[in-house]
């Protein structure tokens, strides 16, 4: 394949010299001559300017699209072909504009990548959250407003402020820049079912159960009463009590009986 770096080994090979004498001239190792002429690996701007400068007979229009002939004439001097002294023969406009685009986009590039601050946001959901956040997004048509919608909902960023409580505190300028304005949240999960006796053993038999065979096999095992310490140890909460009496009563008993909601999130 014809490219600047099968074109560029031709043109050494031409000369007659060794990857270290080349090196010399545009301020590279042997070894990193070899990468960039067997292996093609890319070299920039100012290895360019050091080619050319160096071998003034080089044709740069050749080396870098391929067009026309490899030399600038048809004779190279001998001191040209063997000396891995740098020499400073200007080149012309033509061939410094090409260059000077090349840096020019190379720089650009330099200055993105150092760019201070790189940050990389990624919203994970499943189930319910993932569900809704697909809805919002297919009502809406619009990735950016479901994205920082979710953010707004979750996180805020305040100014603090003594002598006024938490609620009342500003969202931070910066904040509200990034997250944009009047970004309404999205509310990714639905009320919570009540707490049944059904909801309570598949939660158990799905979380738990595989646990309580494990330490059940253990203790066999090891004749000891680890779940059975465990379980006379666990303390009831009002709506594992309220269940219980619930489950207790008759059907008229449980008409309009509500079991209280827990915020702990585990059964």
């Amino acid at each position: 394949m014809n490219t600047i770096f099968s074109r560029l080994k031709e043109y050494v090979d031409s000369l007659g010299i060794s990857n270290n004498e080349f090196g010399r001239v545009i301020g590279c190792s042997s070894a990193q001559v070899t990468q960039m002429l067997t292996h093609e690996k890319n070299f920039g701007v100012d290895k360019l300017l050091k080619i050319f400068s160096g071998y003034p007979t080089l044709n740069p229009d050749w080396l870098l699209t391929g067009n026309g002939p490899m030399l600038r004439d048809n004779k190279t001097s001998e001191r040209n072909k063997r000396s891995s002294t740098l020499i400073t023969t200007p080149i012309s406009p033509a061939e410094e504009a090409i260059i000077y685009k090349m840096y020019k986009e190379k720089e650009a590039k330099i200055e993105e990548l150092n760019t201070e601050i790189k940050n990389r946001f990624e919203i994970r959901m499943k189930n319910e959250r993932a569900y809704y956040a697909v809805v919002d997004l297919l009502t809406y048509r619009d990735a950016e407003r479901t994205a920082f919608s979710i953010i707004n909902h979750y996180v805020r960023f305040v100014d603090r402020e003594d002598d006024k409580p938490k609620s009342q505190w500003i969202t931070n300028d910066d904040w509200a820049w990034f997250v944009g304005e009047n970004r309404e949240p999205i509310r990714l999960t639905t009320k919570p079912e009540p707490y049944t006796l059904q909801k309570a053993l598949h939660w158990l038999q799905r979380q738990v159960a595989p646990t309580i065979k494990m330490v059940q096999a253990l203790d066999r095992e090891n004749h000891t009463t680890i779940l059975k310490d465990m379980i006379e140890q666990a303390e009831l909460k009002d709506k594992h009590k309220h269940l219980l009496q619930l489950e207790k009563s008759t059907i008229e008993e449980r008409i309009d009986t509500a079991v209280p909601q827990g915020n702990d999130g585990i059964f």
